[in-house]
C-alpha cells in the first residue's frame, strides 16, 4: 500500500533524498547512498572544497575504467580515508578507498554498492525513512530533508560530542589530576572511537575474518560421549539458566536448534554461583578430549612485564566480553550445541571452555596489531591489553589500538578495583621492573637460621636516581647448613 499517493503524473515528485551529512578529516561532507553505484567516488571539484590537500594524499589507480549512466568517468586516483557517521547514541567509523573522478560533478560523495554491501548499510523506506549500518538494526541514522550548504566544522564542537560526553561518559571517572590540555584530548580519543567501547544500543561488537573452527580427531559416527543428556538442576538454578538464555540469545551469542535439525553434539551446561550471582558454564571436557589442539603460545607473564620498566603511563584494557565477540564457523555451531531443560541452542559466538579458545584469541590479537607489538608500548595477554608510554606516545597508542571491531568497557567497580590494588600497592615495598641495560648490585646475607639475598638497580624515578629492589630470594638453612660458618 502506498504511504501517500501522488496525484496523477505526479509520480516523480514523491523521490526522496538519500544523502546524510558525515564528518571526514573532522571536515562536514554530503554522502549520499547509491545503491546503483557500483563504487564509491567522489568528483575532484566536491573534494577540493572539503578537503583542498586531497592531492597529497592520493593513492595511484591504473588499467580502471568507469563509466556513468551516460559518459565515461576518468578516474584520478583512490583516496584512503575514513567516514564518521554521527549518531547521539555512538558515532560508527566506515574506512573506505574512494575512486577520485575528474568528470564527476555531483556535489557529494556517493557511497556505492561496495561499501554498502561491506558494511551492511540497509536503508529502510517502509514508514520514518532511515538506514541502519552493520547489524545493529535499532540504531538508526537520518536522511538530510535538503541539500545543505557545505560548512567546516570541527569535531571538537560538533553536537554529538557534547551529548556523547553528558550522556555517555556520566559514569566514567577521569582522573583530576590531569591537566585540561590531557582531559580534553583523552575526551578527544573517546569520542573519535566511541564506536570501539559498549554501548546500550550495541553491548557485544563482531569480529571478522578470524572465525572460530573446531577439528575433531575422530570420524562420524561420533562416540555416544558427544551426545550427553541435559544435567539435573533445581528450580533455582533453572530459573537462572532460562535468564542466561534469554540474555545470551538478545545478544546474538546463542540461537534455538529447530526441533528437525539433526543433531550430532550435545553439551550440558551448570549454573555456578558465587555471592548470588550465577553464571551459565557449559561442560565442554568431553568435546575437549576429542578436539585436536591449537598449540599457539601464550605470551609468558614474567617476559613480557619487563616491557613496562621505562613507561611513565599505563593504560589498562579489557574486551567486554572477548570470547563472546569471536564468530563461528557453520561447523563449530554444530559442535557447540548445549543442551537443558528448555531445550537445545548453538553458539553463534565462542564460548568460554573451549580447548583452543586462549590459543586462538591470542592468534587473532597477534594478527590484528603485529607493528604495535613489535615497537614494544603494546602488551597483549588475551583479551587484556596494556599500552605502556609516556604521554605523547600513549595519546598515539591510544589512537591506533582504539579500532572499530575492537570493544573496551570502563565501569565504576573496575575504577573502584583499581583504586583499591593501586592503595595496597603503594603501602608495601615495590619492586623495580628489571632493565637489562643496567648493571645489577647484589646483597647477600646469611645466618643460622636463613640465608637472603636481594637484587638492585639504580634507576630513574621522577628524573631522579633510585636505588631499589628488583627481586627477592630467601629460604631457611637446612640442619646440617645451620652448623656452618655463617662468615666467608
Amino acid at each position: 500500500m502506498c504511504k501517500t499517493k501522488p496525484a496523477r503524473g505526479k509520480g516523480y515528485t514523491a523521490g526522496a533524498s538519500c544523502i546524510t551529512s558525515v564528518l571526514m578529516n573532522d571536515i562536514e561532507a554530503k554522502v549520499n547512498l547509491d545503491t546503483g553505484a557500483f563504487c564509491t567516488c567522489v568528483g575532484k571539484d566536491y573534494l577540493q572544497v572539503i578537503l583542498p590537500e586531497w592531492k597529497n594524499h592520493l593513492l595511484p589507480i591504473e588499467g580502471v575504467q568507469f563509466s556513468s549512466a551516460s559518459n565515461n568517468m576518468y578516474p584520478l586516483g583512490i583516496l584512503d580515508t575514513n567516514l564518521v557517521f554521527p549518531h547521539p547514541a555512538g558515532s560508527i567509523r566506515v574506512k573506505t578507498e574512494i575512486v577520485v573522478m575528474d568528470n564527476c560533478t555531483s556535489q557529494h560523495i556517493i557511497l556505492g554498492n561496495d561499501y554498502l554491501n561491506i558494511y551492511g548499510i540497509d536503508i529502510n523506506n517502509h514508514k520514518d525513512r532511515y538506514f541502519t549500518i552493520r547489524e545493529n538494526k535499532r540504531q538508526k541514522f537520518s536522511f538530510s530533508n535538503m541539500p545543505k550548504q557545505i560548512s567546516i566544522v570541527s569535531s571538537k564542537n560538533d553536537t554529538y560530542k557534547e551529548e556523547f560526553v553528558s550522556n555517555q561518559l556520566v559514569e566514567a571517572q577521569i582522573n583530576p589530576s590531569l591537566s585540561p590540555k590531557m582531559r580534553n584530548e583523552l575526551i578527544n580519543v573517546l569520542y573519535t572511537y566511541n564506536n570501539a567501547f559498549a554501548s546500550d544500543n550495541e553491548p557485544l561488537g563482531s569480529i571478522r575474518g578470524h572465525e572460530v573452527d573446531i577439528t575433531l580427531n575422530i570420524d562420524r559416527p561420533y562416540p555416544p560421549v558427544l551426545r550427553r543428556p541435559a544435567y539435573p538442576a533445581s528450580p533455582r538454578a533453572r530459573e537462572a539458566l532460562e535468564k542466561h538464555i534469554q540474555e545470551l540469545i538478545q545478544l546474538g551469542v546463542l540461537s534455538k536448534v529447530g526441533h528437525n535439525e539433526e543433531v550430532e553434539v550435545t553439551t550440558p551446561v551448570i549454573i555456578a554461583w558465587h555471592n548470588d550471582k550465577s553464571r551459565m558454564v557449559g561442560d565442554f571436557r568431553e568435546l575437549n578430549t576429542y578436539t585436536v589442539p591449537d598449540r599457539y603460545p601464550i605470551p609468558r607473564i614474567q617476559e613480557t612485564l619487563t616491557q613496562l620498566s621505562k613507561a611513565k603511563y599505563i593504560t589498562s584494557m579489557d574486551a567486554l566480553k572477548g570470547f563472546h565477540q569471536n564468530v563461528l564457523t557453520p561447523k563449530a555451531k554444530k559442535l557447540l550445541r548445549i543442551i537443558t531443560h528448555c531445550g537445545i541452542y548453538e553458539y553463534l559466538r565462542m564460548p568460554f571452555g573451549i580447548k583452543n579458545a586462549p590459543s586462538h584469541y591470542q592468534r587473532m590479537m597477534n594478527t590484528i596489531f603485529p607493528t604495535e607489538l613489535s615497537e614494544g608500548w603494546l602488551i597483549i595477554y588475551i583479551d587484556d591489553i596494556i599500552i605502556c608510554s609516556d604521554f605523547a606516545i600513549l595519546a598515539k597508542s591510544l589512537y591506533r589500538i582504539c579500532d572499530q571491531q575492537t570493544v573496551f568497557e570502563m565501569t565504576q567497580e573496575r575504577i573502584r578495583a583499581y583504586e583499591k590494588i593501586r592503595e595496597a600497592l603503594t603501602e608495601a615495598p615495590l619492586l623495580l621492573i628489571p632493565d637489562c641495560n643496567i648493571p645489577y648490585k647484589l646483597y647477600i646475607d646469611a645466618c643460622g637460621d636463613g640465608l637472603g639475598q636481594a637484587l638492585h638497580q639504580v634507576q630513574i624515578v621522577d628524573e631522579k636516581p633510585v636505588e631499589g629492589p628488583v627481586c627477592y630470594i630467601s629460604r631457611q638453612t637446612k640442619p646440617t647448613e645451620a652448623r656452618w660458618s655463617a662468615y666467608v
